[in-house]
């Protein structure tokens, strides 16, 4: 964490980084033990590939999860998979992506309905993620 704050430390003097606040105190980053706070004006900034910003997620911050789930079930749809093995995937891949967003925020609802969509189709409609109608006798 040392090396880091110098880093930091030393970014800021040569103006790559700038303050947090405008005050005498030159207040770049905070570290407590193993934790790390930095301070930007720029958002969002991704961190572990999640955005991080001020204020609440929009559905087109999404994208990079929703471009994720539909690059995997591409990736899947040229196998031949049982339903069994579709589910699988779902459960331990897909819904893994989820799983790590949501962990720091909640998703905005428009964000929810598209991912059970693009799911639902990979499940039941041969892993294509193309919108398909159905017919009506």
């Amino acid at each position: 964490m040392q090396g880091f704050s110098l880093i930091l430390e030393d970014a800021m003097a040569q103006g790559r980084i700038g303050r947090f606040i405008q005050s005498p105190l030159n207040i770049s980053h905070l570290c407590f033990a193993d934790d790390l706070i930095l301070f930007t004006d720029k958002f969002p900034v991704r961190y572990l590939g999640v955005p991080l910003f001020p204020g609440a997620l929009t559905h087109s911050m999404c994208a990079p999860l929703i471009d994720k789930l539909r690059f995997r079930i591409q990736a899947w749809s040229g196998h031949m998979l049982s339903k069994a093995g579709k589910l699988e995937l779902i459960k331990s891949v897909l819904l893994s992506f989820c799983h790590f967003w949501t962990s720091g925020f909640s998703l905005p609802k428009h964000t929810i309905h598209t991912m059970e969509k693009i799911i639902r189709r990979f499940l039941w409609a041969c892993g294509d993620t193309s919108s398909k109608q159905h017919q009506e006798d």
